[in-house]
């Protein structure tokens, strides 16, 4: 197990992204950076990970002076329903529960492959 927004926890991801059959081809060409934000929990560090032709090539803290080009937000509870699969996260959204900063035409583009990957996290073993 591992701690929910860790860096441990965005190895594990990757893990799980690279042995993905069809992630490949569904991120191929995608350069970005992201982050992931517990708006409830500033203790908690933000994870910052570059994505070079749909592979994660770096994972690292945030840093001051990082402007990743995707930001996801949402308070601990509502990360935690996502994860275990009780809160839908388009439903989040539009709730206004969760927040994504960013280009949407890449985010349009690359939904499929962002789809799977929000798929393949709730298959990391977290500690909550």
């Amino acid at each position: 197990m591992v701690k929910f927004g860790t860096i441990e926890s965005a190895q594990e991801l990757k893990k799980l992204m690279e042995a993905d059959k069809d992630l490949p081809k569904l991120l191929k060409g995608l350069n970005t950076t992201r982050t992931s934000k517990v708006t409830d929990r500033p203790e908690i560090k933000q994870v910052f990970e570059r994505i070079e032709d749909g592979k994660v090539v770096e994972i690292r803290y945030l840093e001051p002076g990082d402007k990743p080009e995707f930001v996801y937000e949402a308070s601990w509870d509502t990360w935690k329903g996502i994860v275990q699969n009780t809160i839908d996260p388009q439903k989040a959204l539009v709730q206004g529960k969760m927040k994504i900063e960013g280009n949407m035409q890449t985010m349009t583009k690359y939904l499929r492959g962002m789809l799977k990957i929000q798929d393949l996290q709730k298959k990391v073993s977290y500690e909550w």
